[in-house]
């Protein structure tokens, strides 16, 4: 196919399917870091205190997976 291999980048203000879909990826993974960061966090309180460093280690992945998430949809 040799007119595939002319494609284009899309306009400014679309993106690619593959970008869209590693930003959903991401979006994804932000939810559940957040959700795991307050698990964590709650069992940190009512058990083990150890646990808040794994929270504070899941809050930091899900911001940095939102902010992959907004940076794939050119959002910034």
């Amino acid at each position: 196919m040799a007119e595939d291999e002319g494609f284009d980048e899309p306009p400014d203000g679309l993106i690619t399917v593959r970008g869209a879909i590693g930003g959903v990826a991401l979006l994804w993974l932000a939810a559940m870091a957040g959700f795991g960061a307050l698990q964590a966090s709650i069992y940190a309180v009512r058990a083990a205190p150890v646990y808040a460093a794994v929270a504070v280690a899941a809050a930091a992945l899900s911001i940095a997976a939102g902010y992959g998430s907004l940076r794939s949809f050119g959002l910034r």
